[in-house]
């Protein structure tokens, strides 16, 4: 077969001319994107699900990603107060416990900050903005890249009685990694921005309409490396037959 040894090459062509318009046909439908998002990324657990490197971690993105989705719809249903306060212990909790995490200073900060302007707020009888939801994001990414971290701890720990292939961190698991910094460095410049709005009352609003952008951005990105590895795997399977 004449293309075989570019399979690759135009398997990725392929893939980003996808990735691409799914972003633009689905910009303004945020349900029908938040559903093919979760499919795409089940789907690609399948077809991952024999290798230890990739179906570790994307079952972690998959949980996470549940996790994100309920915490959005469960905010509309519980009592706010509660669900602060248990936030931003367990964000105070998270710098104690994730020493090794590059981002632990910035966060607790913003998180500083945000118990600062709550409070405040509160005082005040101030009809808050819901700064609670990047802030969720945040703990979620840093509680999703822990996970990650940890994989090949639990796996040797708990499903093997010796060190194998793919009890280590792969280039995926730091692609990931890497790229929940940039989500956390985007929602942390949210929180700051709707402080500085809502605290010291300067009109600035860059984040305000530039965030659904680089956010679908991101999670175009994290769809990409996910179905990318998974191509790569599969295609390396049928190379190989």
């Amino acid at each position: 077969m004449i293309l075989k040894p570019y399979l690759h090459q135009i398997s990725n062509i392929i893939l980003i001319a996808f990735i691409a318009m799914l972003g633009v046909f689905t910009f303004n439908e945020e349900l029908i994107f938040d559903l093919i998002y979760t499919f795409l990324i089940a789907f690609c657990l399948v077809l991952v699900f024999e290798n230890n490197d990739l179906r570790g971690t994307v079952i972690i993105l998959f949980v996470s990603d549940l996790v994100l989705e309920a915490v959005f719809w469960l905010t509309d249903f519980i009592p706010l107060l509660p669900f602060k306060i248990a936030l931003y212990l367990a964000l105070l909790i998270a710098f104690v416990k994730f020493k090794q995490d590059s981002l632990r200073i910035p966060i607790l900060i913003v998180t500083a900050l945000g118990i600062s302007a709550e409070t405040y707020w509160f005082l005040i009888s101030y009809d808050s903005p819901a700064i609670y939801w990047p802030l969720s994001t945040i703990l979620i990414a840093q509680l999703t890249q822990t996970a990650i971290s940890l994989r090949p701890f639990v796996r040797i720990t708990f499903f093997s009685k010796k060190i194998e292939i793919g009890t280590k961190h792969s280039s995926f698991d730091w692609e990931i990694i890497k790229l929940l910094n940039v989500s956390i460095i985007l929602e942390s410049l949210q929180v700051i921005e709707y402080l500085m709005r809502h605290v010291a009352n300067l009109n600035i609003l860059f984040m305000y309409h530039s965030h659904p952008y680089l956010i679908r951005i991101f999670n175009l990105a994290i769809l990409y490396f996910i179905m990318s590895h998974s191509a790569k795997l599969v295609l390396s399977k049928k190379l190989v037959a």
